[in-house]
Parts: C-alpha cells; sequence; structure tokens
C-alpha cells in the first residue's frame, strides 16, 4: 500500500509539472504570438504609407509631365502647320520644354533612388572648401552675365569630413543655382565657416534675390512645391531641387535651415557633424 502511494504521489508530482510546464509554454506562446502580431501590424501601417507616398508620387510626377508634354506637342503642330517666319522662335520654345523634360525625369529618377536606397554612394575623408570651390567656379559664369557679384568666403583650417563628393557637389549646386535664378541684381556669396561649439560644418549660400514669402518657407523642401513668387516668374523649375538637396543632407546626418525676407534676399545654411564618420 505504501509503494503505491508513493507511486501515486510521483505521478501527481510529474502530472502538476508537466501541467505548469504546458501552461508556461502555452504563456510563451501567447506572448510571442501577440509580439508577433504586434510586429505585423506595425509592418502593414508602413506598407500602407509607402503605398500612399508611391500613390502621391506618381500623381505628382504625372501631373508635372503633363505641361511640358502639352507644351511639346502643341508647338509641333504649330511648326508644321504655322507660318516658316515663326520655325526659329517656335523650335526655341521645344528646346526648352526638351531642357524641361530632361531636368524633370533625372530629378525624380534621383530622388526615387535616394529614397528607395538604391543610389551608390561613396563616401571618404574630405574638405567641404574644395566641392564649395569647384561649385562657385562652375556658376561664376552665369552670375558675370547677369551682372552679380559673386564671392567664395572659405574659412581657414577646416576639419575634413565624411561625405559623399558627387552628392554633396548636386546638393551645393541646387542651391547656388537658385541663388542665381533668382537674383536679378546685388550678389551671391557661398562661405564656409567651422562651428566647434556644435561641431559642425557650416555652408552658407547667401543671395539679394527675391526672397521667399513666410507662407511659402514651411513648404519649399516639399516635393515639387514652387513658392508663389517663383512661379510667376518665367525661370523654369521642377521644384524637386530643394527636396533633392534636403535628402541628400540628411543622408550626411546633417540639416538644412532658411532665412529669406521678401525684396531682400535667403541664406541657406547646411549643417554638417564633422564626426559623421565616427558616429556610424
Amino acid at each position: 500500500m505504501f509503494a503505491i502511494a508513493v507511486v501515486s504521489w510521483i505521478s501527481a508530482q510529474v502530472l502538476e509539472n508537466a501541467l505548469r510546464d504546458l501552461r508556461e509554454i502555452n504563456i510563451d506562446l501567447d506572448r510571442r504570438v501577440e509580439i508577433r502580431t504586434q510586429e505585423l501590424a506595425e509592418a502593414n501601417e508602413r506598407l500602407k504609407g509607402l503605398d500612399e507616398l508611391k500613390s502621391r508620387f506618381v500623381s505628382d510626377v504625372s501631373h508635372e509631365l503633363r505641361t511640358p508634354i502639352s507644351n511639346l506637342s502643341i508647338y509641333l503642330e504649330m511648326l508644321e502647320e504655322g507660318d516658316a517666319r515663326n520655325t526659329a522662335r517656335y523650335l526655341a520654345v521645344l528646346r526648352q520644354e526638351t531642357s524641361r523634360l530632361k531636368k524633370l525625369v533625372a530629378d525624380v529618377l534621383d530622388l526615387s533612388r535616394m529614397e528607395t536606397g538604391t543610389v551608390e554612394s561613396q563616401f571618404e575623408w574630405q574638405c567641404i572648401n574644395d566641392i564649395a570651390e569647384q561649385v562657385f567656379i562652375a556658376n561664376q559664369l552665369r552670375a558675370d552675365v547677369k551682372g552679380l557679384q559673386m564671392e567664395f568666403i572659405p574659412a581657414d583650417d577646416l576639419p575634413e569630413i565624411y561625405m559623399d563628393r558627387d552628392q554633396l557637389n548636386q546638393a551645393l549646386n541646387n542651391l547656388v543655382g537658385n541663388s542665381v535664378n533668382y537674383t536679378e541684381r546685388g550678389h551671391v556669396i557661398i562661405r564656409t565657416l567651422h562651428d566647434m561649439a556644435s561641431a559642425q560644418i557650416v555652408i552658407e549660400i547667401s543671395d539679394t534675390g527675391m526672397g521667399i514669402a513666410d507662407e511659402d518657407i514651411g513648404h519649399i523642401f516639399d516635393r515639387f512645391y514652387r513658392g508663389k513668387r517663383a512661379g510667376q516668374s518665367s525661370i523654369p523649375g521642377t521644384g524637386l531641387g530643394l527636396a533633392i538637396t534636403q535628402e541628400i543632407v540628411e543622408r550626411h546626418g546633417g540639416n538644412i535651415q532658411v532665412q529669406s525676407r521678401v525684396g531682400i534676399g535667403t541664406t541657406f545654411s547646411i549643417n554638417l557633424p564633422v564626426q559623421l564618420a565616427e558616429n556610424e
């Protein structure tokens, strides 16, 4: 009888332990299922956001492509049926719209590659003064033609930063090109600074151009956005240059700021961290 009681007690203990283990397994499985369900819900929300972004992007691109394509079609018809004396003027418009279309497609591809992470980057330790000087030289002739004073003021002994030369060249070219385009008189100044307090390299592009209205400041980095004054001007633009510039700057761990007054001028400031390589 004693042996039977012992066996019964042992069996009960084994059963109790097995039930306890089973409860723990179920709790663990429930927790895992809950975590996985939450992860899937978050992933689904991200996919919804990406799908909305893609739809808006396609809609924006389609809208922006419509104008130059329509103009090309109209002026081709006018060229075929119109007065031969207007041929030179029609051809000039066709060349302008073709260039506009090429720039738009190039900008869309650049922005798309950056957003999807498929753009190839070659980060190296370099001095920003070298790139700023290259951009200055590339835009000086256009400034001279418009009668603008253009100046490059480099800071001495700038520390090198970890950067992709081609991307930052493109970002600075976008800003300096805009300054030259939207400035009719006065100057365009490129300046580099070393803000040791914040451990940042600062590149400033200042002009005495038309300026940006207060209601436009918060939207100038939006894709395809052109301020009211810029849109009313005859200066061509895709509305993607500043969006691309911001994307490039943020890929370098930095930020871009703008100060502007209508009729007075605009200053863009790019701030890049000195120790980006170590941070990464």
